[in-house]
């Protein structure tokens, strides 16, 4: 018997308790709840139950898995596209890096660069910056209101040598009761050679040589820089025994035979030491008129040269070639007599001057009211003025007590206290001294050493000494002098390379210098003592040249004769090398 199928729908009772409704099918009869019967046509025919055909799920399967593989591709994809977004951020922020590393090493370099010349400027100008020149310009509106008061002085004073008489060095006096109370650093220079300048006295006077030995000795000090002429008498010529000039004693500087004193501000003062003498030969103590030539002729060949702002002499000058020239510009003629003297004759001069280099044409020419027409106007018609030939600035000596016979000088034929106050044209002929001797001892088998001490020597002596290469190498001399200033507690620093020393050290500034042949150079700024010998000390050394006993120059003395014999020797085998006479 075959059965029928049979759809059960079965339900939960809801929450009023309702049964399940129940269909039975049978035959063509549907039963109902309440017992009664439907119709055959009312009935729902049954379908079979199929399961779903394998083709179909297999095809969904497929779909769905391609869907998911296409999603995951896209967020695979993406996730690499973010991978390769950072990778390249990380690139370039890594050439970033590398350009700020790049950056940061040069902003290291140069602020190591500028804080070197920082350290260079704060050393420079420690003892003489800009501050300094700022104070002088205070400093001179103090002294045009103490001008007055040294007028007071200066009469108190004269009042005074009335009653007490002459003293025994009356500049040095003088100065000290009045110049070195009211100019203690701005007049020294023209008072101390201006009152040396008075008709035929001299510096020494009557002063018995005990008292000077004081001065020698140190035992007394003038109290500001005093500079002063030569002898003008056999008498006194034994006290300048350097005829190019000398320190006499401290802050007391003999200035030479002739030449010119450049100031720091520019101010130019030529001078003539002794007397006049038109006699052959001309005695220690006097001047010819060669030697007027010879200074006219250094100082009119100098580029621009206007004229001097200053002229010293002892003798009243009738046959100087400055009263036979042509009129130019005024110029004022002052007779001074001797410091304290009975006839109460003007002894001191006191005046206010622009240097002549700093005024222009016109104002140089110009006529102060009370002028007069030159008295020796018709001596200059008379006069016969040679050919101006060209005069050298520098000239080579043999340093006294050397510590070898080739150790020589470059000296500049004007009056320069040292390489700071230099003009241009004397650097250039020094600079070419230098060359040529470095090519003179090379040749020779030699290197030289060059230095110079701006400390108690108020003429310019740059020193050059030759050591054998075989002695040394220039890093061991190098090595010489720092050790020995650490020694001695100096500070000797290296100056940078394309540095010169007009950028360290300021005109008047005390100072310790030296060069090597590399062109290397070592500074020291002098602020309280200095060894004198100091350079002599470390070039006599075991360690350059093992001469210990030749450092200091005094025990280094030879005769007249074999100083002679070595200058011929040196001219001699000089002569190759020597530029001077190429014009």
């Amino acid at each position: 018997m075959s059965e029928w199928p049979v759809r059960v729908r079965a339900g939960l009772a809801d929450e009023q308790g309702r049964s399940a409704e129940l269909e039975t099918m049978a035959g063509g009869e549907r039963s109902r709840p309440d017992g009664g019967r439907t119709d055959d046509a009312a009935v729902e025919t049954a379908e079979e139950a199929k399961e779903p055909a394998e083709a179909d799920i297999n095809e969904l399967c497929r779909d769905m898995f391609s869907k998911m593989a296409t999603y995951l591709t896209g967020e695979l994809t993406a996730t690499s596209e973010d991978y390769k977004l950072l990778e390249n951020m990380n690139k370039l922020t890594s050439l970033k890096y590398l350009e700020m590393k790049d950056i940061a090493i040069n902003i290291s370099r140069n602020l190591k660069d500028l804080n070197q010349k920082y350290m260079w400027l704060i050393f420079v100008f420690e003892d003489a910056g800009l501050q300094p020149y700022l104070d002088q310009i205070n400093a001179i509106e103090e002294q045009v209101a103490a001008l007055e008061q040294a007028a007071y002085k200066l009469d108190a004073y004269s009042k005074k040598l009335d009653l007490e008489g002459e003293p025994r060095y009356p500049l040095l006096e003088l100065k000290r009761s009045l110049l070195g109370e009211v100019f203690p650093d701005t007049c020294w220079c023209l008072a101390g050679m201006t009152a040396r300048a008075t008709g035929e006295g001299n510096f020494f006077g009557s002063t018995p040589d005990a008292e000077w030995e004081e001065y020698k000795t140190g035992a007394k000090k003038a109290p500001i820089q005093t500079y002063v002429l030569g002898a003008n008498n056999q008498e006194t010529l034994k006290y300048f025994q350097d005829a190019d000039g000398c320190e006499l004693a401290e802050n007391i500087t003999y200035l030479g035979r002739k030449g010119v004193f450049t100031g720091s501000s520019g101010l130019q003062v030529a001078y003539l030491s002794g007397t006049e003498s038109l006699s052959e030969p001309v005695p220690g103590y006097s001047f010819s008129p060669k030697d007027v030539s010879s200074l006219r002729t250094m100082l009119c060949s100098a580029p621009q040269f206007k004229g001097v702002d200053i002229l010293l002499t002892s003798p009243w000058p009738k046959n100087h070639i400055v009263l036979q020239e042509s009129a130019q510009h005024a110029t004022r003629f002052i007779a001074l007599a001797d410091v304290g003297n009975p006839e109460k004759k003007k002894y001191l001069y006191a005046f206010s001057i622009v240097p002549m280099k700093l005024m222009d044409a016109a104002e140089l020419v110009k006529q102060p009211p009370d002028v007069t027409e030159n008295p020796y106007r018709k001596l200059g018609k008379e006069a016969s003025v040679g050919k101006q030939v060209p005069a050298p600035e520098c000239y080579l000596a043999l340093a006294k007590g050397g510590l070898s016979d080739d150790h020589v000088l470059i000296l500049p034929i004007g009056h320069y206290q040292s390489v700071v106050e230099l003009s241009t044209e004397v650097v250039e002929e020094v600079e070419k001294y230098k060359a040529t001797l470095r090519r003179f001892f090379k040749s020779r088998g030699k290197r030289c050493v060059l230095f110079e001490r701006n400390y108690k020597s108020h003429h310019l002596q740059l020193q050059v000494i030759p050591v054998p290469l075989s002695c040394c190498a220039t890093g061991d001399i190098k090595d010489a002098f720092i050790t020995q200033a650490q020694e001695q507690q100096i500070e000797l620093l290296e100056i940078p390379e394309h540095s010169d020393i007009k950028q360290i050290a300021q005109p008047g500034a005390a100072y310790f210098y030296v060069e090597l042949d590399t062109g290397e150079k070592l500074f020291h700024r002098i602020k309280k003592n200095f060894p004198l010998q100091f350079g002599r000390e470390v070039l006599a050394s075991e360690a350059i040249l093992n001469i210990p006993d030749k450092s200091d120059w005094r025990q280094c003395h030879i005769s007249k004769e074999e100083e002679e014999t070595l200058a011929r020797r040196f001219r001699k085998d000089f002569e190759p090398f020597d530029f001077t006479g190429d014009d």
